[in-house]
C-alpha cells in the first residue's frame, strides 16, 4: 500500500467517527483502498523464517548423529518429518485464524522434502547431477504453492528454479530455456490468483535474468537485442493493464518498473556500443536461436500496436511522445539489424534514445509534480553527461563549462520542481 493510500484509509477512520459518511460508505471506500500484503507479510514472514530455522535445527541434531543411525532410521526421520509437518500444516489451516501458522508449517515441510532429497542421496550414495534436485525441489514447492494456495511456496518455487538454472549456466554452460519459462508459466499466474505484487515482482525478474543467462550460453550479442525487445513489451503491457482491479494487486507497476529499469540500462550499454546486434545474418542456427530473437520482437512490436490501437497512450502530449519514442527507437532498432554494415547508426539511435528518454521523463515529473519522474530523468542526464563528457571533450575548459552548465541546469530544475510543488500545496488547501 502507497503512502497516500494509507493516508486516505485513516481519512475514512475519521470520516466515519465524525458521521460524515456511514458505516456501509466507509466499507464501501476501503475496499477501494486495501490493505494489500504489508499486514500478512509482517505476521507470516517471522512465523515462517521461525519454522524453517526450527526445521533446520532439527536436521543439524540429527546430523550430529547421522553416521551412527541405520538408514532405515534415517528414512523415517525423514518421512516422520515430512508428514508431521505437512499433518499439522493441515491440521492448523482447518482452524480461523491460524491460516500462517499452517502456511510455515507446510513451508518447514517443503524444506524438510528438500533436505531430504540430500539425505536419500546420501545414503544410498546416489551421484547425481546435483541441479536437478533443485528442479525435483522446485516443482514439489510449485505443487504445494497451488494445492495450498500459498505465497511464500510460491517464492520458494521461484528461488529454487532460478537455483536451477543458475548452476546448469555457470557451473554446467548448460542453457536451461525451459527454467525461465517454468517460472512464467508456474508461478505467474498463480501471483495473478492471489493477487500477490510480491510474487508477481519475483516472478518477473527471475523470468528476465533467466532468460538473460539461458541467452548468453546460446549467443551474446541476442542478450542485447532480446532484453530491450522485452523491456519495450512490459512498458507497454504497463500501458494496457493501466485502470484495472482496485484490489491493491498492481501488475501494471511491477511490469512498468522492471521494464523501465530493463529498457533503459539496455539503451545506456548501447551508448557505448557501435555494433548490429541480433543481425539476423549472424543467428545461430538453430530453433532457439530464431526464437530468442524474432519472439520478443515481435511480442514487442505487438504489444505496442494494441497500445494505439486501443488509444491507452494517456491524456497527456508527454506520456504520447515518451511512448512514440519508444516506438521510434524499437523501429530503428529493427532497421538495424537488418541493415548490416551501418556504421555509427547503431550508437547514434541509442544516444538520442537515451538523451530523449531522461528529458521526457524530467518533464513529465516537472508538469506532473512527481518527485519520482523528476529524479528519475534528471539521473538519466546527469549519467548521459558524465559518460559522454570523456568520449565528446579533450579541453579540461570544455569539460568544466560542460559540467557548469549541467550543474545550473539541475539547479533550476529544483527550483521549478519546489515551486509547482508550493503551488500544488496551496491549491489544495484552498480546495
Amino acid at each position: 500500500m502507497s503512502k497516500l493510500e494509507r493516508q486516505i484509509r485513516r481519512e475514512i477512520g475519521q470520516w466515519q467517527q465524525e458521521g460524515l459518511i456511514t458505516d456501509a460508505q466507509a466499507d464501501a471506500l476501503r475496499l477501494r483502498y486495501p490493505e494489500g500484503e504489508a499486514r500478512e507479510w509482517s505476521r507470516i514472514v517471522p512465523m515462517a523464517a521461525g519454522a524453517v530455522i526450527f526445521g533446520l535445527g532439527v536436521v543439524l541434531f540429527f546430523a550430529y548423529n547421522w553416521d551412527g543411525m541405520h538408514r532405515f532410521v534415517k528414512l523415517a526421520f525423514i518421512g516422520a518429518g515430512l508428514v508431521g509437518l505437512h499433518g499439522a500444516g493441515i491440521v492448523y489451516g482447518r482452524r480461523a485464524g491460524s491460516r500462517f501458522l499452517s502456511d510455515s508449517l507446510h513451508l518447514a515441510g517443503t524444506m524438510m522434502f528438500g533436505a531430504g532429497i540430500w539425505l536419500v542421496a546420501q545414503i544410498y550414495h546416489i551421484d547425481e547431477h546435483y541441479p536437478n534436485a533443485f528442479l525435483i525441489w522446485s516443482l514439489a514447492a510449485l505443487a504445494v504453492a497451488w494445492t495450498l494456495p500459498s505465497v511464500s511456496h510460491g517464492l520458494l518455487a521461484v528461488a529454487l528454479v532460478f537455483l536451477w538454472g543458475c548452476f546448469e549456466v555457470f557451473d554446467f554452460n548448460s542453457a536451461q530455456h525451459p527454467a525461465s519459462w517454468l517460472v512464467a508459466l508456474g508461478t505467474i499466474p498463480l501471483a495473478a490468483w492471489m493477487r500477490s505484487n510480491v510474487l508477481a515482482f519475483f516472478a518477473v525478474l527471475a523470468f528476465l535474468l533467466l532468460h538473460a543467462f539461458s541467452l548468453i550460453n546460446l549467443d551474446e550479442d541476442l542478450v542485447f537485442t532480446s532484453m530491450l525487445m522485452l523491456g519495450s513489451a512490459m512498458l507497454a503491457g504497463a500501458k494496457l493493464l493501466e485502470g484495472g482491479a482496485a484490489d491493491g494487486f498492481q501488475p501494471e507497476v511491477i511490469l512498468r518498473r522492471l521494464g523501465l529499469v530493463v529498457w533503459v540500462v539496455v539503451v545506456f550499454i548501447g551508448t557505448f556500443m557501435d555494433a548490429d546486434f541480433g543481425d539476423m545474418n549472424d543467428l545461430p542456427l538453430d530453433l532457439w536461436g530464431w526464437l530468442y530473437w524474432a519472439g520478443p520482437v515481435l511480442l514487442a512490436v505487438a504489444a505496442w500496436a494494441w497500445v494505439y490501437v486501443r488509444g491507452v497512450s494517456g491524456p497527456s502530449l508527454v506520456q504520447k511522445g515518451e511512448s512514440a519514442t519508444i516506438v521510434v527507437v524499437m523501429t530503428v532498432l529493427l532497421i538495424v539489424n537488418f541493415s548490416a554494415g551501418v556504421e555509427g547508426l547503431a550508437w547514434a539511435v541509442f544516444n538520442l534514445a537515451f538523451l530523449l528518454f531522461g528529458a521526457i521523463t524530467l518533464s513529465r515529473g516537472l508538469n506532473e509534480v512527481r518527485w519520482g519522474l523528476t529524479s528519475f530523468g534528471t539521473l538519466m542526464l546527469a549519467v548521459f553527461v558524465f559518460a559522454r563528457f570523456m568520449d565528446l571533450f579533450d579541453s579540461l575548459l570544455a569539460r568544466s563549462a560542460v559540467f557548469v552548465a549541467v550543474g545550473v541546469g539541475l539547479f533550476v530544475v529544483g527550483q521549478l520542481f519546489s515551486r509547482r510543488k508550493q503551488r500544488q500545496r496551496e491549491v489544495e488547501s484552498h480546495a
